[in-house]
């Protein structure tokens, strides 16, 4: 797994032209046996707009989470450390 990880260290991630940041603030999750979908877009009052689809594999789905816990667990250490 280390191998793994210092490989991933190495890519180099370049932008499609096509490329957009989008907010969102509702997110709904739908699991097949193939893949984790994620529907994303902003809620407003009682309708959301969805925005955006992410597909992925559920081994891919366990690594994004794992990611994503990650920087949560960076987030929060950096905001408990602004407030003392």
């Amino acid at each position: 797994m280390a191998e793994k990880k210092e490989k991933d260290k190495t890519l180099k991630a370049v932008r499609s032209a096509d490329f957009k940041s989008v907010y969102v603030n509702f997110s709904h999750f739908s699991l097949t046996n193939l893949e984790l979908i994620i529907d994303s877009g902003i809620r407003n009052q009682d309708e959301v707009e969805i925005s955006t689809r992410m597909i992925m594999s559920p081994e891919h789905a366990k690594v994004f989470a794992e990611k994503l816990k990650e920087v949560i667990e960076i987030h929060k250490k950096n905001t408990k450390d602004a407030e003392k």
